[in-house]
């Protein structure tokens, strides 16, 4: 007989961080959707060596879309990371994120 696959009860892997706010905010952040993936994958690493003012927006708007996808249903906006994430955070965060992606994806299910 077939295994049945109940994707309620899949168990999840998340991506732990802290953020560097007055709260230390504490997200579980999840795998991205479709078209964050595609983002990704159209700005990481062509725009991160010498970005543009618009680069640099859509990154911090990137990131703060990667943010909200968290266990806890909190949204975190760009204005929010712009004021507590310099540029070497922002490039932390997307290595360690791309990182954890690369761990789920080869991850045996």
């Amino acid at each position: 007989m077939a295994k049945t696959l109940d994707f309620n009860k899949v168990k999840k892997k998340y991506f732990n961080i802290t953020l560097n706010d007055d709260d230390q905010t504490k997200l579980q952040l999840m795998t991205p959707l479709k078209k964050q993936v595609q983002e990704l994958n159209h700005l990481l690493p062509d725009n991160t060596a010498n970005p543009t003012d618009e680069d640099l927006a859509t990154l911090y708007e990137l990131a703060a879309g990667l943010m909200s996808r968290n266990k806890q249903g909190f949204k975190i906006e760009a204005s929010l990371l712009e004021d507590i994430l310099d540029y070497e955070d922002l490039c932390i965060f997307f290595d360690a994120y791309t990182d954890f992606l690369v761990e789920v994806s080869s991850a045996k299910n």
